[in-house]
């Protein structure tokens, strides 16, 4: 039972750490505003989420959004940290989710879909 805990803890603490490195290979969508842009670091919280679970995902965003802190700090007083929580648990937990019900590939499609529309608002 411990070493599976290990196991799960320190795979949630590697994929926190790819999606961190991946937080600053960021793109900007010409059509569309801006500031919108596609964010690489959404793509280990989804891995790691549809492994691990909801729980995982949560310890994933968590690790992500603590290294950018400690590594770059904060320019925003933590709004802009507190922004990207709750925008990367509404991607990323509707997914694991419906993914947890329905493992399929048709499955993680909807799953995808549906943080997609519930993070957009």
């Amino acid at each position: 039972m411990r070493n599976n805990s290990v196991r799960r803890l320190s795979m949630a603490a590697m994929m926190g750490a790819v999606a961190f490195v991946l937080m600053y290979f960021s793109f900007s969508i010409p059509v569309l505003s801006p500031f919108a842009e596609l964010e690489l670091a959404a793509l280990p919280e989804l891995i790691g989420g549809f492994i691990l679970g909801p729980v995982g995902a949560i310890e994933i965003i968590c690790v992500k959004l603590l290294l950018k802190i400690v590594f770059k700090g904060s320019v925003s007083m933590m709004t802009g940290e507190l922004q990207n929580l709750i925008l990367s648990l509404a991607y990323v937990l509707p997914a694991v989710l419906y993914y947890r019900k329905h493992r399929t590939k048709k499955g993680a499609a909807i799953g995808l879909a549906l943080g997609a529309v519930i993070a957009r608002g």
